[in-house]
């Protein structure tokens, strides 16, 4: 009689017990499957790494088993290939699950886009894709697109933005939907003109937003990489990001805290701020808008839902703060702090010592510095950094120490 798997709880999360099942003699339709740990060896990829199990499972057709867990088709076959050779296929699975179910929800959700979205497809019955802008870049972000209304006549190019699926990572699209529509209107936060929420776990979101044309903060860094940045567009950067998080913390009035969803980004670097020109080509810089809140959660969150630090999305880990990952204010001021760094260090090797001194005024540096502060309380608030930042930028062009400069998009 053939054996079951045993279900097993170990920190809220669920584990199968396998009967045996040799990987290493399992062949697909017609070709035999490289074991894993040969195939890595080959490649010299890790084999302990995701994006190994990962790419290594996009080239095999798993076969289904009835002892596959709901919604992982496959997973037994998949289980089997990559433990392969080591005595106890549970025992390995409990090292190497997290591992494996990541790969197997990105296999499914690629499966699952398939040409969806390719030029000419038609999503939400409204857009149509045009072109591809670019590839998937990562485990949130799955592709952008080019897309045309078919309902009405648009004054701003869209593109569409195909995000994780709930089973690549829980949360993380219905945060980024549900804060972008919040915050929708303001000049410096990208624009969402649609979206969808699918409720299969492995259906890949999307959202409609906004086209801006002079790409990310960081292409512009690359691309001013061997040339001091203007003084005054560093000041323009950095006034217009204070701004928006003003817009995410305290909403269109700027009152009451209490209105309001106060929304904390948490994931504030240059990747995820975009430029856009102004269409008549004016001699001016582009506007800056922050974009990508898959990494926000809302005050609400943390204090009614008990979140902990490592209940919240993953931010990058350069942009962590002294005080780890966290949700508020002075975390959202400190990620500034350091994109505002970056662009003043894109050329000079220091900041605040020696000659990097003369590069840049005192003012922009000590505010800079200000933000980076290592105690959070010690930062400015949202209010004192956006005054202080127009008064002095205001001070400087006044008396000539800072002018416009021409900037390389």
């Amino acid at each position: 009689m053939k054996s079951l798997p045993r279900e097993r709880v170990y920190a809220d999360q669920l584990y199968f017990e396998y009967p045996p099942f040799p990987g290493h003699y399992i062949t697909t339709v017609g070709k035999p499957v490289a074991s894993y740990r040969s195939w890595c060896f080959a490649k010299k990829y890790d084999p302990k790494s995701y994006d190994s199990i990962y790419i290594y499972l996009s080239g095999i057709t798993l076969l289904q088993h009835t002892n596959d867990p709901h919604g992982f088709p496959g997973a037994y076959h998949a289980a089997s290939l990559i433990t392969s050779g080591r005595e106890n296929i549970n025992t390995a699975m409990r090292c190497d699950r997290e591992n494996i179910q990541r790969a197997l929800n990105r296999v499914y959700a690629d499966q699952h886009i398939g040409h969806n979205f390719d030029a000419g497809e038609m999503i939400g019955c409204r857009w149509q894709i045009t072109a591809r802008l670019s590839n998937a870049q990562g485990f949130f972000n799955r592709g952008i697109h080019t897309v045309k209304d078919m309902w009405q006549a648009l004054d701003k190019a869209c593109v569409v933005k195909v995000l994780p699926s709930e089973g690549m990572y829980s949360g993380y699209a219905r945060r980024e939907i549900a804060a972008m529509f919040l915050l929708k209107g303001h000049p410096n936060i990208v624009s969402i003109r649609d979206a969808d929420l699918p409720d299969h776990q492995h259906l890949a979101p999307w959202l409609v937003m906004d086209f801006c044309n002079a790409g990310t903060l960081q292409q512009c860094i690359w691309n001013n990489v061997h040339r001091r940045m203007p003084e005054l567009f560093v000041w323009h950067v950095f006034e217009s990001l204070v701004e928006a998080i003003r817009h995410c913390q305290y909403g269109p009035t700027g009152g009451n805290p209490n209105d309001w969803e106060t929304i904390f980004h948490r994931d504030i670097i240059p990747g995820n701020i975009l430029l856009d020109r102004a269409p008549n080509g004016e001699s001016s810089y582009p506007t800056v808008k922050l974009a990508d809140f898959g990494c926000a959660v809302t005050d609400s969150e943390m204090k009614n839902c008990g979140l902990t630090i490592s209940d919240l999305p993953e931010e990058d880990p350069d942009a962590i703060p002294p005080e780890g990952p966290v949700a508020s204010q002075a975390a959202d001021i400190y990620q500034i702090g350091r994109v505002i760094e970056t662009l003043i260090l894109s050329k000079e090797p220091s900041i605040g010592r020696g000659k990097a001194d003369t590069h840049y005024t005192y003012d922009l540096r000590i505010n800079v510095q200000l933000c980076k502060l290592s105690e959070p309380l010690e930062r400015p608030t949202v209010e004192e950094l956006l005054n202080v930042i127009r008064n002095r930028k205001d001070h400087l062009l006044s008396t000539g120490e800072i002018k416009y400069e021409d900037l390389i998009l």
